[in-house]
């Protein structure tokens, strides 16, 4: 395994539907002998590690599966970081799949890379189609082993987008909230603090699933799980004030995008629930409460949060207008 390029551990919890698709986008690459897959079945109940386990069998040399119990997407990667042994490391949710033409070429430019990071844009799909679309927001800035001081300023960097160099967070020992959704951002930041240099590869790798019954980025997911945004909000505010980062702008763009989540989902609390936060907020990282930039949220405070009622409504129709021009 020491010739193994990149590393992609497959997040895999009860996803035996969408397994094999998944599985099937690493398989049919021609340059299989650059990768290394870990599949990690999270204390799945249905077919997911029998699906996985054949894979394991037909080619040992490229899958592995770890099984675990249930410990929820970050500690798949907590599972997985220590056992990978590929130059670098992506992940893949299970439902999800990657470009197979775009990871022949990217294995290959891997080879050659030395950055610490590698963006590439990703396109979304919906089950039963075919039809990747390249999603606006997962735009790459152009580099090649670039410092990391000159990422744009203002750029979010999203999870689906970034490859790291396994030593990278093997020596910088990541590890994940369990039992928590929504620690992609953790994972992101966290992966970014010490990296000192990124370069960018301009064709989409990873294709992510949209509009799938029981996601946690659903309104009915944001409003079961709310207690998990406040969760990672207050992770990544304190991870923000008490490590250095190489490059602080954007770990604090990353965050605040986090933070903006949860002034744009005001619906999903109860007023009593979204004060605690404030409050919680305010205490632990008066810097990120005083970056606020919610009118409704600023309003807020500054009526005591007498008028939570007209501000969720407003809330709710500035995100359905916004969803509507997403992509």
């Amino acid at each position: 395994m020491s010739n193994k390029v990149l590393t992609v551990s497959v997040a895999a919890y009860n996803v035996a539907p969408f397994l094999t698709q998944c599985l099937d986008s690493l398989a049919s690459c021609r340059r299989k002998d650059l990768l290394e897959v870990l599949i990690v079945d999270d204390g799945s109940t249905d077919e997911t590690a029998k699906i996985a386990r054949a894979y394991c069998e037909r080619e040992p040399e490229v899958f592995r599966l770890i099984r675990k119990e249930n410990g929820g997407w970050g500690s798949t990667l907590n599972a997985s970081i220590p056992e990978a042994r590929g130059t670098y490391f992506r992940q893949l949710d299970g439902d999800d799949l990657l470009n197979t033409e775009t990871l022949d070429r990217y294995l290959e430019c891997l080879e050659e890379e030395s950055a610490d990071l590698v963006l590439t844009p990703y396109e979304t799909f919906v089950s039963g189609t075919e039809a990747f679309l390249p999603c606006e927001s997962s735009k790459v800035p152009k580099a090649q082993g670039a410092d990391i001081s000159l990422l744009p300023s203002g750029y979010s960097i999203p999870m689906h987008t970034c490859t790291f160099r396994t030593s990278l967070l093997q020596d910088e020992g990541v590890h994940l909230l369990e039992h928590c959704f929504y620690t992609d951002t953790e994972f992101v930041v966290k992966g970014i603090r010490q990296a000192e240099t990124f370069s960018s590869y301009p064709e989409p790798l990873y294709r992510y699933r949209v509009a799938r019954k029981g996601q946690s980025v659903s309104r009915e997911g944001y409003r079961r799980h709310r207690q998990d945004l406040v969760r990672v909000a207050m992770e990544l505010v304190q991870t923000f004030n008490k490590e250095t980062f190489t490059n602080k702008e954007a770990a604090e763009t990353r965050i605040l995008e986090h933070l903006s989540v949860i002034s744009g989902n005001l619906d999903v609390f109860s007023r009593a629930e979204f004060m605690d936060y404030e409050k919680e907020l305010k205490s632990k990282a008066p810097a990120f409460y005083a970056a606020e930039r919610s009118r409704a949220v600023l309003l807020l405070r500054r009526t005591g949060y007498l008028l939570w009622g007209p501000m969720v409504l407003l809330t709710g129709a500035l995100r359905r207008r916004e969803e509507g021009a997403s992509c």
